[in-house]
């Protein structure tokens, strides 16, 4: 049952994803798309759809699969995350006679129906997702849908034979009667209680009770999964008989009210499908590539959602939201907002003589070039038209007005050991010095050099580059006044516009970038199309060139960008961006790996990370 597995990371772009997987002997079909995923079963004459948000999908595919221990498989259990199936089975079941027995029939008739691979333990999400498991991964699966509905269920680990296995031990009130003709129901005392077995593998479509002769001699192991310590950031959604229609959800970040602001903090902001029955929205905060965290909000009864994301350092983030829907509506994803937060601005004070800073002096000390010097780093081809949207907003600032005091301190001996014998006592003058009123607790003045202020990262820039292969990078940049200083002075093909002065706060502008073989044309306009620049840089066959667009200081300030799109100049027009190219498409490939690799260093779209781990162990 050991699997090794690959590491693997797909990128979520906003286009140009489409995925079949069709599984062996099997009616269902899983498709994965840049919205959500979804897959259809068929159980007691009912066909039930799943649909499977993309973040829901990289979150597990982040989480380690690694079992140390056999307690560990009870983490990999996720009834959370698929408690609407139990929720449609026990829809169909309930009612019936014997319904618990049932129901946990009309689970392992829907988990029967994903092939069997040797993968290694997975959770759930990702063995509807991957379409295969072997008995441990289909274990879990079926363990968090009993699970998820109510039933008492544990796992059970047969060792003593080769190869090993595992399958899902049922209580029931009454011993089965629906198993499989001529076998006699096989049980379990676990705890003071029976648990009637329930094989998950595909091979024979049996029911609870029902046992193979081939573990007569196998030593079990009951595993319990009360103790687990996994929760899940949303639920997949399902509908029975119906396909669920798929409406678009809404994520933006805004600045947070000033009456109310938190220092370093931002307002996540939304809507879904009014009066929802489901009202939760799930928010993943991707950092720089990893998962920081996912937060949970709710929204109102007009869809409304919003959230107080306060954070403690610099950086680039991915924001996207996501709805795991209802039954008549299939869970999506928002669009991936890519958030660039700039350094805290630190308190500080002058003297006639000394630039002071106060902050924590013992194992910090102040270095130079504080904030991200590059957030974000992106190939570009040449003959495409790249745009985007950005706004710059507050992210909360520390008062930088210190109330200080002139003391003057009297003159005063000091004593001078001179070749550790011969003690000088050498006067001190009095000294009249600026000094704050109140320090915090903990913090103390530190003086600092005199261009301090010129070393801080507050530049906030967007830098095409021209690179050796004749090709260009777009770079997201924090720069400090000596960096900006050096690119003017470096190549006579550098140009640099600042636009800080024409930047409002909390206002949505439109930058569109042409990079072509006789220059790059810039375009900065406002929301409602305004031309605010217009600006040329020329192309050097033989010299770099680049050009940098200076748009905030991005000290207590964040940059957003969203609406990322790429097209290819001089050809027919480019297709939407949620829309697949077909075969008879009439772009090119370097515009498609242009395309994509914008999208990918851009979006990101919350890191469709399918990591695919190392199997570390081996049920023996």
């Amino acid at each position: 049952m050991s699997r090794r597995r690959e590491t693997a990371s797909v990128f979520i772009i906003s286009f140009l994803v489409a995925l079949l997987v069709i599984p062996a002997a099997t009616t269902a079909v899983p498709t994965l798309t840049s919205e959500h995923y979804t897959v259809k079963y068929s159980v007691l004459g009912h066909i039930i759809y799943l649909s499977i948000q993309p973040s829901l999908i990289g979150y597990y595919g982040n989480l380690s699969t690694t079992i140390k221990s056999d307690s560990d498989w009870a983490n990999l259990v996720t009834p959370e995350a698929v408690q609407p199936i139990a929720d449609a089975l026990r829809s169909i079941t309930n009612g019936r006679s014997n319904s618990d027995e049932y129901y946990a029939d009309a689970v392992l008739s829907l988990v029967h129906q994903i092939p069997y691979n040797i993968t290694g333990p997975k959770y759930p999400v990702e063995t509807l997702v991957d379409n295969a498991g072997d008995c441990g991964a289909l274990s879990l699966f079926a363990a968090s849908i009993l699970k998820a509905g109510g039933l008492d269920v544990i796992l059970i680990k047969y060792t003593g034979i080769d190869p090993s296995h595992m399958n899902v031990g049922v209580c029931l009130p009454n011993r089965p009667a629906y198993h499989s003709l001529l076998m006699i129901p096989t049980s379990f005392e676990y705890n003071n209680k029976i648990y009637w077995t329930a094989e998950a593998t595909s091979s024979k479509d049996w029911k609870v009770g029902d046992q193979s002769s081939t573990l007569s001699g196998a030593k079990p192991t009951f595993i319990s999964i009360d103790n687990r310590n996994q929760s899940s950031p949303g639920p997949i959604s399902v509908g029975v008989d119906k396909v669920q229609t798929i409406v678009p959800i809404t994520v933006n970040v805004s600045t947070e009210p000033a009456d109310s602001q938190q220092n370093r903090s931002l307002v996540i902001s939304g809507t879904i499908p009014p009066e929802s029955s489901n009202n939760d929205v799930s928010l993943y905060i991707n950092k720089n590539g990893t998962y920081v965290d996912y937060f949970q909000t709710t929204a109102d009864i007009n869809g409304t959602y919003l959230y107080t994301w306060n954070f403690t350092s610099d950086g680039t983030y991915y924001v996207t939201a996501s709805w795991s829907g209802n039954a008549t509506v299939a869970g999506i994803d928002s669009e991936t907002l890519v958030v660039f937060v700039g350094p805290q601005s630190l308190v500080q004070f002058t003297s006639d003589t000394y630039n002071y800073i106060i902050a924590r002096g013992i194992g910090n000390p102040i270095k130079p070039n504080i904030g991200v010097n590059n957030f974000l780093s992106i190939p570009l081809q040449t003959n495409i038209s790249l745009s985007y949207n950005f706004i710059v907003l507050n992210t909360g600032s520390i008062a930088s007005d210190v109330a200080t005091q002139t003391i003057t301190k009297p003159a005063s001996p000091q004593i001078n050991i001179v070749n550790g014998h011969t003690v000088q006592l050498i006067p001190r003058p009095a000294r009249t010095i600026v000094i704050p009123t109140a320090i915090p607790r903990g913090m103390e003045a530190l003086r600092l050099p005199a261009d301090f202020n010129r070393t801080i990262n507050r530049n906030f820039a967007l830098v095409i580059q021209k690179e050796s292969n004749g090709h260009y990078s777009l770079d997201a940049k924090g720069l400090n006044d000596y960096d900006v200083s050096d690119m003017q002075q470096k190549s006579s093909n550098t140009t640099i516009v600042n636009a800080t002065q024409a930047i409002q706060p909390d206002t949505w502008y439109r930058v569109t970038n042409t990079i072509s073989d006789t220059g790059i044309d810039t375009n900065l306009q406002t929301q409602n199309e305004t031309s605010l620049l217009n600006y040329s840089a020329p192309h050097d066959i033989e010299d770099s060139n680049q050009f940098a667009l200076l748009i905030a200081n991005n000290v207590d300030s964040a940059i957003v960008l969203k609406n990322i799109t790429v097209n290819e100049v001089n050809t027919m027009p480019s297709i939407e961006p949620t829309k697949v190219a077909s075969e008879s498409s009439p772009f090119t490939l370097p515009f498609l790996y242009g395309a994509l690799a914008v999208m990918v260093g851009f979006a990101a779209s919350l890191l469709y990370a399918y990591k695919k781990r190392r199997v570390v162990c081996r049920i023996v």
